[in-house]
């Protein structure tokens, strides 16, 4: 049963359903969709050796140090591919960026505007590489250039990890198989009624953010990311209803 199918922005709902998996994707990572209750969704992939069990908070990869700060070839306007020399040892599948987003943090001219990637080529760890924008170049980059890129927060989001974890991406809403063969793409939800794992015995009401339980949800604490708003009553190890506050 593949489920509720998202309805997209042009208002034409969607083949894949919200309880479906499939290896081959009907729209990009990071699209957004949406039923008529008001649950939200962004279209998902998954390509790690790793399963996602259902109802789990997600959260994007976090982003490695290699991405920051790379040397950049000077590039006109109009320009639509960056060429970048990644600052270590991380490499890219051929479109893992797609969908991402680029951005000069410094150099004389061309700071501060952010770009969405529209693919790359596999790259090695050491070699420059070239990023291509679906927009060109507003501004010259000018100067010693430095920029850095971000995959999609969709792209290979994650359960929840007990340290560190970064950008809140939601919570699957169907099980998620391992993608290292193949990789599976999903609906993650991202807002409205949505049942997730609780990682305690929580009330209704109470704010919840991740747990130390991989991808759990607990009461959150002060001067936190709260994901969600519970409202039904919780009990450690059981789903709970709760209103998913991620991405509207």
């Amino acid at each position: 049963m593949t489920g509720p199918r998202p309805i997209l922005y042009n208002g034409l709902a969607q083949e894949q359903g919200i309880w479906e998996t499939r290896t081959d994707p009907t729209v990009d990572v990071g699209t957004r969709g949406m039923l008529s209750d008001g649950r939200v969704f962004h279209y998902a992939r998954n390509n790690s050796a790793t399963n996602i069990t259902i109802g789990k908070v997600l959260t994007a990869e976090v982003a490695s140090t290699d991405m920051d700060d790379m040397v950049t070839t000077a590039a006109g306007i109009g320009a639509t591919a960056i060429t970048v020399t990644s600052a270590g040892s991380t490499t890219w599948l051929a479109n893992e960026l797609a969908e991402g987003f680029w951005c000069m943090n410094s150099g004389t001219t061309g700071n501060g505007i952010a770009y969405k990637i529209k693919s790359n080529l596999a790259t090695d760890a050491t070699s420059a590489y070239v990023v291509n924008l679906y927009d060109p170049l507003m501004i010259a980059l000018t100067g010693t250039v430095r920029s850095h890129v971000v995959k999609n927060i969709w792209m290979d989001p994650v359960a929840a990890p007990t340290s560190a974890w970064g950008v809140a991406a939601g919570v699957n809403p169907v099980a998620v198989p391992a993608g290292d063969s193949n990789a599976v793409y999903y609906w993650a939800q991202t807002w409205g009624a949505c049942s997730v794992l609780a990682g305690e015995g929580t009330g209704v009401g109470v704010g919840l953010m991740n747990d130390n339980a991989e991808g759990r949800t607990v009461t959150a604490g002060a001067a936190v990311v709260v994901v969600a708003q519970q409202y039904s009553l919780g009990v450690d190890g059981d789903h709970v209803m709760a209103y998913l506050r991620v991405a509207p």
